[in-house]
């Protein structure tokens, strides 16, 4: 039994319900914490009860650990958020006795291939970090955190609770969204670099099979080939759909840094996993009937030119979704750009 935990709030729901999906895909056996942010999520999972999740209510935390809820005046939501991350993995040690291993993954990853891949790598390590894997454009990125906080897993062990209690200690003090580069701090993210000084019980999880994402792809020979994808020949285990944004019921903005050299990676691929991934929320949501909660906006309340911006900024890559031909429909309005420009 694999121990996880997350957290979300209504606009992640359907990323949340994807995650669930995919560990159910791979037939991992496994629990999943889910830190509820918000009301409509805890009800959600009451309701919809499944032995797989566990919801767990905010102030449930927040009463557990007292100095958590004290940053919470001092910091943005955001920011709370970033804070959150290792008082929560801490929380489900200290709470649940069977956890004997807690793992804190990110809600917008999809499995492809079963995670125990990375734990049995681990051997008698006690924490696992993954770095981001940045691409030669995007290497500047590394002064926010040579390690991504997405998949953290500790050990209810001396050195898994050392590096975890120092984490939770270190944002309590500080946890902003901001660059602190005189005392290399960034968010909960930059921190990390430093559990290989606490403990030589530390694995680096270095290869992109997890935690494959926009920011590295130019960085890996990315495939898919017979509903297999592959990096650099090994098969991806997760996927990290990172500032993935939604415009409305049919459009995704994909996020690429300072834009994709398509040399190092099959197209296609990334056509292929986004599609499988999108269609995947568009049926959690219509399974239980969820709003589009995390929409950008809606068509009908903006401006035509704003449609077209915001049109021409969404696709390097083109999607299918519902069946609409997004291609057409963004053809379309890319010529009525070009006639407005003129």
């Amino acid at each position: 039994m694999y121990y996880f935990t997350t957290y979300f709030d209504k606009n992640y729901l359907s990323r949340g319900l994807a995650l669930i999906h995919s560990l159910k895909e791979q037939k991992v056996e496994f629990k999943l914490f889910v830190l509820a942010l918000d009301e409509f999520v805890f009800d959600f999972f009451s309701q919809n009860h499944t032995d797989c999740v566990t919801p767990i209510k905010l102030n449930q935390l927040e009463n557990h650990d007292k100095e958590l809820f004290a940053a919470k005046t001092t910091r943005s939501k955001v920011e709370y958020y970033f804070t959150i991350t290792p008082c929560l993995t801490l929380y489900i040690l200290d709470t649940f006795a069977e956890v004997d291993m807690i793992t804190y993954i990110d809600a917008d990853i999809y499995f492809f291939d079963n995670p125990k891949k990375i734990f049995e790598e681990m051997k008698d390590n006690s924490v696992i970090v993954i770095p981001h894997h940045f691409s030669q454009k995007n290497e500047s990125a590394n002064t926010y955190g040579k390690y991504n906080v997405v998949f953290n897993t500790f050990k209810k062990n001396k050195d898994g609770l050392l590096c975890l209690n120092w984490w939770r200690e270190k944002c309590i003090e500080w946890c902003y969204d901001k660059l602190d580069e005189e005392n290399e701090r960034f968010a909960d993210q930059k921190y990390i670099e430093k559990f290989p000084l606490l403990s030589d019980k530390v694995f680096v999880f270095d290869r992109p099979v997890a935690n494959l994402a926009p920011f590295n792809l130019d960085n890996v020979k990315f495939e898919y080939q017979n509903n297999i994808y592959t990096v650099n020949k090994e098969q991806l285990i997760f996927y990290h759909f990172h500032y993935l944004k939604r415009i409305n019921e049919y459009f995704y903005e994909v996020y690429y840094p300072t834009g994709w050299d398509k040399k190092y990676f099959d197209i296609k691929a990334v056509r292929a996993v986004y599609r499988k991934y999108i269609r995947r929320l568009q049926i959690e949501e219509s399974m239980f009937d969820l709003e589009f909660f995390n929409s950008r906006y809606k068509l009908k309340e903006v401006k035509f030119l704003d449609k077209i911006i915001y049109e021409n900024m969404l696709l390097h890559t083109i999607f299918y979704t519902k069946f609409i031909n997004v291609k057409k429909v963004y053809q379309f309005y890319s010529k009525l750009k070009n006639k407005w420009q003129k």
